[in-house]
């Protein structure tokens, strides 16, 4: 289960409900950083994309400051 998954690695419960969760419709594909559905991970020598979120800025008092959420793909 997810739950396990994060016991496992560590994640205390406040931390888990912002790790981002990524699903392919109803199916959990992807939690970056932690786990990698194997029906989706890159296999040998298989194209693959590593998926990188930069976390996001806290907010500022200065309203012409932005916030933004970079996200990054790599592929190797």
């Amino acid at each position: 289960s997810v739950k396990k998954l994060f016991q496992q690695a560590g994640i205390p419960p406040w931390e888990r409900i912002r790790m981002p969760k990524l699903y392919l419709g109803e199916k959990l594909v992807c939690i970056p950083g932690l786990v990698v559905d194997r029906e989706f991970a890159a296999q040998g020598l298989d194209m693959g994309i590593e998926i990188l979120i930069d976390p996001l800025i806290a907010p500022s008092s200065d309203p012409n400051h932005e916030i933004a959420v970079v996200q990054r793909c790599g592929v190797w």
